[in-house]
């Protein structure tokens, strides 16, 4: 028997789901933990990990994209459990660095293939967003600045029965300044 460690983190996750059934998606500083909970129960852990200091920002983000692709090719593949339903919340967490007043956070969203109501799959994708916060620039004033869709993706979600597309094509590229000052 040789001696193992065992990675609680993907586990404890499963404690934010506010949905018995949940796909969880935590991207950390080195790595990438997944987890499907269904009805309270984690059916399937992955971790995979990776070097942000060694890998540039595309590779990153096409790295995430394969692992989770793999990892629900694995699951459905290889596991007789319950099937993972198109309609599945999927909870998305980042991670974030900092130095003294500046700190940047780094967010990739998956989101996989869907099945629309023509009865096809809107295309699944990759969305990148990226914030910088300045805490204390004076008494009381913080700033941050943030890019959502940093990559400019093209993207779409399924439309419902209210719409007249199977697909609604969302933004790409915008940004947000927040300035907030607290007395």
């Amino acid at each position: 028997v040789q001696p193992g460690t065992i990675d609680v983190k993907p586990l404890a996750l499963t404690r934010l789901a506010a949905e018995p059934t949940a796909l969880m998606v935590n991207l950390d500083h080195d790595d990438l933990h997944l987890v499907y909970l269904h009805r309270g129960v984690p059916m399937f852990t992955r971790s995979a990990f990776f070097s942000i200091a060694t890998e540039s920002l595309p590779t990153l983000v096409d790295r995430v994209q394969s692992e989770f692709e793999l990892s629900m090719r694995s699951y459905t593949g290889s596991f007789l459990g319950p099937p993972i339903a198109p309609s599945t919340p999927l909870y998305l967490s980042s991670s974030s660095v900092g130095y003294q007043q500046l700190s940047a956070a780094l967010e990739a969203q998956y989101t996989s293939r869907r099945l629309n109501l023509a009865g096809d799959y809107t295309p699944g994708f990759t969305v990148v967003n990226l914030t910088l916060l300045s805490r204390q620039v004076a008494k009381g004033l913080e700033i941050s600045a943030s890019v959502y869709n940093l990559f400019d993706t093209t993207y779409f979600d399924p439309g419902s029965e209210h719409h007249l597309q199977d697909m609604l094509q969302q933004d790409g590229r915008n940004y947000r300044l927040k300035i907030t000052w607290g007395f």
